[in-house]
C-alpha cells in the first residue's frame, strides 16, 4: 500500500453479490520493524432475498365498456429476513381508467387512489419472513375499438431493496 503518515487513512469498500451466510471482517496491519496489529472482528450476516410472486389474474376475463376489472397477485417473503421497500407498479393499458388499488398491511386494508407518474404504484415498507399480501388493482373499462376480438393486456412489475425485480405474466381480457 505504501507509506502512510499519521493523518492518512485507507478505506476499503467490498461489494459481495449473491452470497448467503456469515461474512467476517478483520483487518491486519504491520509496519516495517513492528509487530502485526489486528482490528476488532466484525461479523455480518448476508441472506438472499426470496420474494415469491404469484401469477397475475384478472376478473372478469370477458369485459364490456363501463365494467370494472380487477387484477390480483400475491407476494410472499419466503426468505429468513425482512424485505424492505417493496414496490408493485402497473402502467395500465389505455383502455382502462384507474379506480383504486388495495392490499393488506399490518392487519389493515390499505387503499391507493392516486397515480404516480401515470402508473399505479403500491409501496409496502416491509414484509417479514413468512408474511404475504394480496394486491388488487381495480380499473374501469373505457371505450373499446369496434372489433369483436379487442384484447386488453396488462402486467405488473415488482421491485424491492436488494431485489433485482421481476415482471408478472401478461393477462389478457377480451
Amino acid at each position: 500500500i505504501g507509506t502512510l503518515d499519521t493523518t492518512k487513512m485507507i478505506i476499503l469498500n467490498v461489494e459481495i453479490e449473491k452470497f448467503e451466510g456469515p461474512i467476517t471482517i478483520m483487518a491486519k496491519a504491520q509496519a516495517e520493524g513492528t509487530e502485526e496489529h489486528y482490528s476488532n472482528i466484525t461479523e455480518y450476516m448476508s441472506e438472499i432475498i426470496e420474494l415469491e410472486v404469484s401469477e397475475l389474474t384478472s376478473t372478469p376475463k370477458y369485459v364490456k365498456e363501463g365494467e370494472k376489472v380487477t387484477y390480483s397477485l400475491t407476494i410472499k417473503n419466503k426468505g429468513k429476513s425482512t424485505i424492505y421497500n417493496i414496490r408493485v407498479s402497473d402502467v395500465l393499458p389505455e383502455e382502462l381508467t384507474f379506480v383504486k388499488a388495495t392490499y393488506m398491511y399490518a392487519g389493515k386494508e390499505q387503499v391507493v387512489t392516486n397515480l404516480k407518474n401515470n402508473k399505479v404504484l403500491v409501496e409496502i415498507s416491509q414484509l417479514s419472513s413468512g408474511e404475504s399480501t394480496t394486491i388488487k388493482v381495480i380499473a374501469k373499462v373505457g371505450l373499446l375499438e369496434d372489433k369483436n376480438d379487442k384484447e386488453i393486456q396488462n402486467n405488473m412489475k415488482i421491485a424491492a431493496t436488494n431485489y433485482e425485480g421481476t415482471e408478472t405474466n401478461l393477462v389478457t381480457n377480451i
